[in-house]
């Protein structure tokens, strides 16, 4: 049993003069301090894979992620649910859709799902190249990148339900909302 995992980063930076989403009114981009980008890690273990991307974005909608996820389903034959597509939330990215007083816009979207998607794609395509764990030897250890040795109890799983969190605050603290007096 082996893991394989490879990554890759596509640039999503908007154009000068775009606007910059979440501000509660159009602020167009002045320059760039940090380009903004779309990261792609993606992952293959007993013949069941997943791909995970992060996008420099205050949000995405649903159409956006799947836009996303139909590219990289199309070029991979990876099913749309084993991709997850998640935003970073950064107030400093560019229109990808409408948010607190501007619009979305549809080149820059479109930029953004290709940057996406080809962040994906290049990174399943690298899968085969890079083991995280090789097999389990005889002592009882993985193996990372059949090179160096991870103790067996390192590598840990959960076969039952987690406890439910207990918060470390009385629930009374917060029941002024409901009418009732705090503790």
């Amino acid at each position: 049993m082996s893991l394989f995992a490879a990554f890759a980063a596509f640039d999503i930076t908007p154009a000068i003069g775009m606007d910059i989403p979440g501000g509660f009114s159009p602020r167009p981009g002045t320059g760039v301090s940090m380009p903004l980008q779309a990261r792609a890690a993606a992952f293959e273990n007993l013949g069941s894979s997943l791909i995970i991307i992060g996008v420099d974005a205050v949000s995405l909608n649903f159409d956006t992620a799947n836009a996303i996820k139909a590219e990289i389903s199309a070029a991979t034959g990876l099913a749309p649910r084993r991709i997850a597509i998640v935003a970073s939330h950064t107030h400093s990215g560019g229109p990808a859709n409408a948010v607190l007083g501007t619009d979305a816009n549809p080149a820059y979207l479109a930029e953004l799902v290709a940057g996406a998607a080809k962040a994906g794609i290049t990174a399943w395509r690298q899968v085969p190249t890079t083991a995280l764990a090789g097999p389990l030897t005889a002592a009882g250890s993985a193996r990372m990148a059949n090179t160096t040795p991870i103790p067996a109890n390192a590598i840990q799983t959960c076969s039952t339900q987690p406890a439910p969190l207990t918060p470390k605050w009385p629930s009374s603290r917060f029941a002024t909302r409901r009418g009732t007096s705090s503790a």
